[in-house]
C-alpha cells in the first residue's frame, strides 16, 4: 500500500487486517479479519503507528487514553480525515 504523508495530531481512518487463529477448526475458515480504526495519530514509527480515540488532558508527558497500535504491514489503506 502507498502511505500518505503522516502528520502527528491529525485524524486518520486506517483499514487493516487483524490476525486470527483457530483451535480445532477448519483450515479453509482461517483468514484475517478486515477492520478499520479512526483516530488522531499520536505515534509514527518505522513498523507501526498509534491512533488515539481519546486522551486525558491532565498528563502531557505520557498521557493516558484509549489507543490502538497498528502494524504497518497489516494496513491496507490510510486516509487523512
Amino acid at each position: 500500500m502507498r502511505w500518505p504523508k503522516l502528520i502527528l495530531q491529525k485524524r486518520y481512518r486506517v483499514e487493516w487486517l487483524d490476525f486470527t487463529g483457530t483451535i480445532n477448526g477448519k483450515l479453509s475458515e482461517v483468514e484475517p479479519a478486515a477492520c478499520w480504526s479512526e483516530g488522531v495519530l499520536v505515534k509514527n514509527r518505522k513498523d507501526y503507528l498509534v491512533l488515539a480515540s481519546s486522551q486525558y488532558t491532565e498528563d502531557t508527558k505520557d498521557p493516558m487514553g484509549d489507543y490502538v497500535c497498528l502494524l504497518k504491514g497489516a494496513c491496507v489503506s490510510c486516509k487523512r480525515l
